[in-house]
């Protein structure tokens, strides 16, 4: 077994964006609606202020939870 998940057999997807339907199919990115790619695109703009960036999203956040 490796621990490259970008060179392991058993991980069909090799560590890319896995995006399920409601029929707990396989989507690729390309079949997606412009509204779900934007959604997803702002996903990625917070999970990388979160993890790399100065984590404006989380102070934002709490605010809303308060």
């Amino acid at each position: 077994m490796t621990t490259n998940p970008s060179t392991s057999q058993i991980n069909a997807v090799n560590g890319g964006n896995v995006f399920v339907g409601q029929n707990s199919k396989l989507i690729k990115y390309k079949a997606l609606t412009k509204k779900q790619k934007v959604l997803y695109h702002d996903y990625q703009l917070i999970q990388y202020d979160i993890v790399a960036g100065k984590q404006y999203s989380t102070k934002w956040a709490e605010q809303k939870i308060k």
